[in-house]
């Protein structure tokens, strides 16, 4: 009769221990607070090695969401997708953050461009990145953070 039960309690914890589904992405040095410090505009001369470390614009990866958030309340936070393989860094997905009514689809670049992000679904290539630095490009930015 121990035995059975034994068995039982064993096959419980492999079922419960089986049934988990935690996540171990490991985003290496990506992972975190980013402080957005520096912008290139391509197109856009009064941009042109802007100083963005008053404007409150951060970037937060964690597990498989990037979060971009403004502490300003001038532009509203996003959260999206991202893959990062080898220098490539893609964000896509991306839903504005309405807790109260739920969030609510972004289907228009314009409201990305703050952030240094020209597309719905874009790519940077990854120039730098450290534990405390990130440089990220893309046809129309190149973006300079601090880890926070």
């Amino acid at each position: 009769m121990m035995k059975r039960f034994s068995l039982y309690i064993i096959i419980g914890v492999a079922l419960l221990l089986s049934g988990c589904n935690k996540d171990n992405q490991d985003n290496g040095h990506l992972e975190g607070f980013w402080q957005m410090t520096e912008m290139h505009a391509a197109y856009f001369s009064s941009m042109e090695g802007k100083d963005m470390r008053e404007s409150g614009l951060t970037w937060s990866f964690q597990g498989k969401l990037l979060e971009l958030r403004d502490a300003t309340g001038h532009q509203q936070d996003i959260v999206m997708s991202f893959e990062h393989k080898g220098s490539e860094l893609r964000v896509y997905n991306p839903y504005f953050v309405e807790r109260d009514s739920g969030d609510i689809k972004v289907t228009n670049a314009i409201d990305l461009l703050p952030y240094g992000i020209s597309n719905t679904d874009d790519t940077f290539q990854v120039l730098e990145l450290s534990s405390d630095k990130m440089v990220l490009s893309n046809p129309m930015f190149t973006l300079a953070f601090r880890k926070y």
